[in-house]
Protein backbone atom coordinates (compact mmCIF):
# COMPACT_ATOMS: atom_id res chain seq x y z
CA UNK A 1 0.00 0.00 0.00
CA UNK A 2 1.52 3.21 -1.05
CA UNK A 3 1.87 6.32 1.19
CA UNK A 4 -1.29 7.87 -0.55
CA UNK A 5 -3.51 4.93 -0.19
CA UNK A 6 -2.45 5.26 3.35
CA UNK A 7 -3.71 8.39 3.78
CA UNK A 8 -7.07 8.10 1.90
CA UNK A 9 -7.50 4.94 4.23
CA UNK A 10 -6.64 7.00 7.34
CA UNK A 11 -9.21 9.96 6.45
CA UNK A 12 -11.77 7.85 5.52
CA UNK A 13 -11.45 6.32 9.23
CA UNK A 14 -11.45 9.46 10.99
CA UNK A 15 -14.53 10.29 9.18
CA UNK A 16 -12.74 13.64 6.92
CA UNK A 17 -13.65 14.10 3.23
CA UNK A 18 -11.09 15.10 1.33
CA UNK A 19 -12.70 18.39 1.34
CA UNK A 20 -12.78 18.40 4.94
CA UNK A 21 -9.33 17.21 5.42
CA UNK A 22 -8.63 20.34 3.18
CA UNK A 23 -10.02 22.78 5.45
CA UNK A 24 -8.43 21.26 8.62
CA UNK A 25 -5.29 21.89 6.74
CA UNK A 26 -5.48 25.18 5.33
CA UNK A 27 -4.85 23.63 1.44
CA UNK A 28 -6.94 22.54 -1.72
CA UNK A 29 -8.67 19.95 -2.49
CA UNK A 30 -6.77 19.22 -5.32
CA UNK A 31 -3.74 18.85 -3.23
CA UNK A 32 -4.88 16.41 -0.97
CA UNK A 33 -6.30 14.20 -4.06
CA UNK A 34 -2.50 14.59 -5.53
CA UNK A 35 -1.28 13.67 -1.90
CA UNK A 36 -3.77 10.42 -2.20
CA UNK A 37 -2.52 9.60 -5.46
CA UNK A 38 0.95 9.72 -4.96
CA UNK A 39 1.34 12.82 -6.94
CA UNK A 40 2.86 15.06 -4.71
CA UNK A 41 3.51 14.49 -1.08
CA UNK A 42 3.25 17.08 1.84
CA UNK A 43 5.85 19.36 3.40
CA UNK A 44 6.91 19.07 6.42
CA UNK A 45 4.33 21.47 8.54
CA UNK A 46 1.64 19.52 7.02
CA UNK A 47 3.10 16.22 7.46
CA UNK A 48 3.02 17.36 11.10
CA UNK A 49 -0.79 18.61 11.11
CA UNK A 50 -1.68 15.38 9.19
CA UNK A 51 -0.48 13.07 12.00
CA UNK A 52 -2.28 15.66 14.64
CA UNK A 53 -5.62 14.79 12.95
CA UNK A 54 -4.95 10.99 11.66
CA UNK A 55 -3.40 9.76 14.88
CA UNK A 56 0.61 9.87 15.60
CA UNK A 57 0.81 6.38 14.25
CA UNK A 58 0.30 7.75 10.79
CA UNK A 59 3.41 7.34 8.80
CA UNK A 60 5.24 10.11 7.76
CA UNK A 61 5.40 10.88 3.51
CA UNK A 62 8.66 9.93 1.96
CA UNK A 63 9.44 13.56 1.56
CA UNK A 64 12.78 12.35 -1.03
CA UNK A 65 10.92 10.70 -3.10
CA UNK A 66 7.98 13.22 -3.75
CA UNK A 67 7.64 13.27 -7.27
CA UNK A 68 6.53 17.00 -7.06
CA UNK A 69 8.12 18.53 -4.09
CA UNK A 70 6.47 21.20 -2.40
CA UNK A 71 8.24 24.70 -3.17
CA UNK A 72 9.63 26.21 0.48
CA UNK A 73 8.16 29.63 1.53
CA UNK A 74 10.61 32.45 0.69
CA UNK A 75 12.08 33.47 4.01
CA UNK A 76 10.67 37.31 5.06
CA UNK A 77 12.99 40.10 4.78
CA UNK A 78 14.92 41.14 7.85
CA UNK A 79 12.27 43.15 9.55
CA UNK A 80 9.09 42.20 7.90
CA UNK A 81 7.10 39.89 10.07
CA UNK A 82 5.88 36.55 8.45
CA UNK A 83 2.08 37.39 6.66
CA UNK A 84 -0.27 34.79 9.67
CA UNK A 85 -1.56 32.05 8.02
CA UNK A 86 -4.79 32.31 5.90
CA UNK A 87 -8.14 31.17 7.67
CA UNK A 88 -10.09 28.54 5.64
CA UNK A 89 -12.99 30.26 3.78
CA UNK A 90 -16.83 29.55 4.71
CA UNK A 91 -18.14 26.88 2.02
CA UNK A 92 -20.26 28.36 -0.38
CA UNK A 93 -22.58 25.55 0.64
CA UNK A 94 -23.51 26.85 4.42
CA UNK A 95 -23.89 30.34 2.90
CA UNK A 96 -26.45 28.66 0.41
CA UNK A 97 -27.88 26.79 3.62
CA UNK A 98 -28.11 29.76 5.51
CA UNK A 99 -29.89 31.74 2.69
CA UNK A 100 -32.45 28.77 2.13
CA UNK A 101 -33.44 28.68 5.79
CA UNK A 102 -33.53 32.53 6.15
CA UNK A 103 -36.28 32.80 2.97
CA UNK A 104 -38.28 29.65 4.05
CA UNK A 105 -38.73 31.24 7.63
CA UNK A 106 -39.55 34.81 5.83
CA UNK A 107 -42.28 33.04 3.79
CA UNK A 108 -43.99 31.37 6.65
CA UNK A 109 -43.54 34.48 8.91
CA UNK A 110 -45.76 36.33 6.09
CA UNK A 111 -48.46 34.18 7.02
CA UNK A 112 -47.66 33.00 10.74
CA UNK A 113 -45.13 34.51 13.35
CA UNK A 114 -45.23 31.26 15.31
CA UNK A 115 -45.07 28.81 12.75
CA UNK A 116 -41.99 30.39 11.45
CA UNK A 117 -40.54 30.79 15.22
CA UNK A 118 -41.64 27.14 15.60
CA UNK A 119 -39.69 25.84 12.46
CA UNK A 120 -36.67 27.85 13.73
CA UNK A 121 -36.50 26.24 17.15
CA UNK A 122 -37.43 22.69 15.79
CA UNK A 123 -34.64 23.03 13.35
CA UNK A 124 -31.86 24.00 16.08
CA UNK A 125 -33.04 21.58 18.61
CA UNK A 126 -32.71 18.98 16.31
CA UNK A 127 -29.49 20.14 15.06
CA UNK A 128 -28.12 19.72 18.58
CA UNK A 129 -29.58 16.64 19.16
CA UNK A 130 -28.20 14.82 15.79
CA UNK A 131 -24.50 16.49 16.82
CA UNK A 132 -24.37 14.94 20.29
CA UNK A 133 -25.69 11.91 18.99
CA UNK A 134 -22.79 11.78 16.60
CA UNK A 135 -20.30 12.69 18.96
CA UNK A 136 -21.34 9.98 21.42
CA UNK A 137 -21.64 7.17 18.54
CA UNK A 138 -18.00 8.28 17.30
CA UNK A 139 -16.30 8.21 20.86
CA UNK A 140 -17.79 4.47 21.27
CA UNK A 141 -16.34 3.66 17.80
CA UNK A 142 -12.95 5.49 19.03
CA UNK A 143 -13.30 7.97 16.41
CA UNK A 144 -12.23 11.67 15.78
CA UNK A 145 -15.29 13.64 16.67
CA UNK A 146 -13.89 17.19 15.74
CA UNK A 147 -15.49 16.82 11.97
CA UNK A 148 -19.04 16.16 13.39
CA UNK A 149 -18.43 18.94 16.51
CA UNK A 150 -17.55 21.16 13.51
CA UNK A 151 -20.66 19.91 11.49
CA UNK A 152 -22.63 20.77 14.18
CA UNK A 153 -21.44 24.12 15.15
CA UNK A 154 -21.96 24.92 11.63
CA UNK A 155 -24.99 24.14 11.32
CA UNK A 156 -26.32 25.23 14.80
CA UNK A 157 -24.77 28.55 13.47
CA UNK A 158 -26.79 28.45 10.25
CA UNK A 159 -30.26 27.83 11.89
CA UNK A 160 -29.47 30.81 14.00
CA UNK A 161 -28.48 32.97 11.72
CA UNK A 162 -31.64 32.28 9.61
CA UNK A 163 -34.02 33.08 12.43
CA UNK A 164 -32.30 35.99 12.93
CA UNK A 165 -32.58 37.12 9.59
CA UNK A 166 -36.42 36.16 9.18
CA UNK A 167 -37.20 37.40 12.74
CA UNK A 168 -35.81 40.85 11.61
CA UNK A 169 -38.02 40.85 8.04
CA UNK A 170 -41.10 39.61 10.03
CA UNK A 171 -40.68 42.84 12.23
CA UNK A 172 -40.19 45.11 9.13
CA UNK A 173 -43.43 43.07 7.49
CA UNK A 174 -45.25 43.96 10.86
CA UNK A 175 -44.43 47.72 11.02
CA UNK A 176 -45.81 47.72 7.28
CA UNK A 177 -48.79 46.17 7.61
CA UNK A 178 -49.74 48.22 10.88
CA UNK A 179 -51.16 51.30 8.62
CA UNK A 180 -51.47 53.32 11.70
CA UNK A 181 -53.80 56.36 10.99
CA UNK A 182 -56.08 59.08 12.91
CA UNK A 183 -59.37 58.67 11.84
CA UNK A 184 -60.84 61.72 13.88
CA UNK A 185 -59.43 63.97 16.23
CA UNK A 186 -62.36 67.12 17.63
CA UNK A 187 -62.59 69.16 20.06
CA UNK A 188 -66.18 68.90 22.42
CA UNK A 189 -67.32 71.49 24.34
CA UNK A 190 -67.28 70.63 28.14
CA UNK A 191 -71.04 71.91 28.62
CA UNK A 192 -71.77 68.65 26.50
CA UNK A 193 -70.06 66.57 29.28
CA UNK A 194 -72.93 67.60 31.43
CA UNK A 195 -75.46 65.70 29.84
CA UNK A 196 -73.40 63.03 30.72
CA UNK A 197 -74.08 62.51 34.86
CA UNK A 198 -71.82 59.05 34.94
CA UNK A 199 -69.25 60.33 32.95
CA UNK A 200 -69.57 63.82 34.65
CA UNK A 201 -69.23 62.35 37.98
CA UNK A 202 -66.15 59.76 37.15
CA UNK A 203 -64.35 62.80 35.48
CA UNK A 204 -64.56 64.82 39.01
CA UNK A 205 -63.40 62.30 41.31
CA UNK A 206 -60.52 61.09 39.08
CA UNK A 207 -59.22 64.21 37.23
CA UNK A 208 -56.84 65.90 40.07
CA UNK A 209 -57.29 69.78 40.51
CA UNK A 210 -53.92 71.66 39.66
CA UNK A 211 -52.35 69.08 37.94
CA UNK A 212 -51.65 68.87 34.61
CA UNK A 213 -53.66 65.93 33.86
CA UNK A 214 -55.41 63.47 31.39
CA UNK A 215 -58.19 60.92 31.42
CA UNK A 216 -58.83 58.55 29.23
CA UNK A 217 -62.27 56.78 28.62
CA UNK A 218 -63.36 54.68 25.66
CA UNK A 219 -61.54 51.84 23.61
CA UNK A 220 -62.04 49.23 20.68
CA UNK A 221 -65.06 49.74 18.64
CA UNK A 222 -66.29 47.53 15.85
CA UNK A 223 -65.10 47.95 12.61
CA UNK A 224 -65.03 46.28 9.07
CA UNK A 225 -61.36 46.28 8.50
CA UNK A 226 -58.65 46.18 10.95
CA UNK A 227 -58.67 47.64 14.42
CA UNK A 228 -60.65 50.55 15.22
CA UNK A 229 -60.41 52.80 18.77
CA UNK A 230 -62.83 55.81 20.14
CA UNK A 231 -61.32 57.66 22.76
CA UNK A 232 -62.98 60.49 25.14
CA UNK A 233 -60.45 62.77 26.18
CA UNK A 234 -60.95 65.01 29.47
CA UNK A 235 -57.76 67.22 30.16
CA UNK A 236 -56.89 69.84 32.71
CA UNK A 237 -53.46 72.42 33.01
CA UNK A 238 -53.30 71.14 29.54
CA UNK A 239 -53.21 72.86 26.23
CA UNK A 240 -54.68 70.78 22.77
CA UNK A 241 -55.52 69.49 20.87
CA UNK A 242 -52.82 67.36 21.33
CA UNK A 243 -50.26 66.29 18.68
CA UNK A 244 -51.19 62.24 17.69
CA UNK A 245 -48.07 60.78 16.33
CA UNK A 246 -48.69 56.91 14.71
CA UNK A 247 -45.12 54.42 16.06
CA UNK A 248 -46.09 51.20 14.24
CA UNK A 249 -42.39 50.09 15.39
CA UNK A 250 -43.26 50.79 19.52
CA UNK A 251 -47.14 49.26 18.52
CA UNK A 252 -48.79 52.66 19.65
CA UNK A 253 -49.71 56.08 19.17
CA UNK A 254 -48.26 58.81 20.92
CA UNK A 255 -50.06 62.11 22.05
CA UNK A 256 -48.00 65.01 22.89
CA UNK A 257 -49.90 67.70 25.18
CA UNK A 258 -48.64 71.43 25.46
CA UNK A 259 -48.36 72.52 29.43
CA UNK A 260 -50.84 75.66 30.32
CA UNK A 261 -54.64 76.30 30.97
CA UNK A 262 -56.26 75.53 33.89
CA UNK A 263 -60.16 75.27 32.13
CA UNK A 264 -61.49 71.77 31.23
CA UNK A 265 -60.91 70.68 27.89
CA UNK A 266 -62.41 67.62 25.74
CA UNK A 267 -61.48 65.96 22.77
CA UNK A 268 -63.27 63.19 20.80
CA UNK A 269 -60.45 60.85 19.36
CA UNK A 270 -60.47 57.83 17.00
CA UNK A 271 -57.41 55.46 15.55
CA UNK A 272 -56.99 52.96 13.21
CA UNK A 273 -54.55 50.44 12.29
CA UNK A 274 -54.19 46.76 11.17
CA UNK A 275 -52.10 45.81 14.36
CA UNK A 276 -53.11 46.08 17.60
CA UNK A 277 -51.60 49.45 19.20
CA UNK A 278 -51.63 51.01 22.66
CA UNK A 279 -52.07 54.96 23.83
CA UNK A 280 -49.21 56.71 24.93
CA UNK A 281 -49.53 60.31 26.46
CA UNK A 282 -46.79 62.96 27.77
CA UNK A 283 -46.25 66.63 27.93
CA UNK A 284 -44.00 67.85 25.40
CA UNK A 285 -40.51 68.26 26.57
CA UNK A 286 -41.11 65.71 29.28
CA UNK A 287 -40.13 61.68 28.96
CA UNK A 288 -42.91 61.13 32.02
CA UNK A 289 -45.92 59.39 30.27
CA UNK A 290 -49.19 61.17 31.99
CA UNK A 291 -52.59 59.58 31.47
CA UNK A 292 -55.20 58.06 33.75
CA UNK A 293 -57.58 55.57 32.68
CA UNK A 294 -60.23 55.27 34.97
CA UNK A 295 -62.01 52.24 35.98
CA UNK A 296 -65.39 51.81 36.63
CA UNK A 297 -66.62 50.68 40.09
CA UNK A 298 -69.15 47.95 38.21
CA UNK A 299 -70.09 46.68 34.73
CA UNK A 300 -73.59 48.89 35.24
CA UNK A 301 -71.26 52.08 35.01
CA UNK A 302 -69.14 50.78 32.70
CA UNK A 303 -72.11 49.98 30.28
CA UNK A 304 -73.20 53.75 31.16
CA UNK A 305 -69.82 54.79 30.12
CA UNK A 306 -70.03 53.54 27.53
CA UNK A 307 -73.54 54.80 26.20
CA UNK A 308 -72.79 58.37 26.91
CA UNK A 309 -69.42 58.27 24.89
CA UNK A 310 -71.68 56.36 22.01
CA UNK A 311 -73.69 59.58 22.30
CA UNK A 312 -71.24 62.37 22.09
CA UNK A 313 -70.01 60.60 19.35
CA UNK A 314 -72.75 60.96 17.39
Amino acid sequence: MTWGEQLAAARRARGFTQEGLAEQLGVSRQAVAKWERDDAHPGPANARALRELLGEDFPAPPFPASPTPEPAAPAPAAGIPAAPRAKPKLPRRWLAAVGGLSLLCCLLSLFNYLLAASLGVWLLSLTVVGAVFGAVLLTARGQDVRPVLNLGVRAVGAVLAALAVSALFAWFVWVGRAQYRVTALESLDPALLATCPALSASIEATLPPGEAEALVYGGPVPTDEGIAAQYLLVTRGLSGPPAVRPRPARHRFSLIWQPGGDDLQAYLLELHGKQDFALEQRIAGQEEPIGIVPVAPDSQTQTAWQTEITHLWK
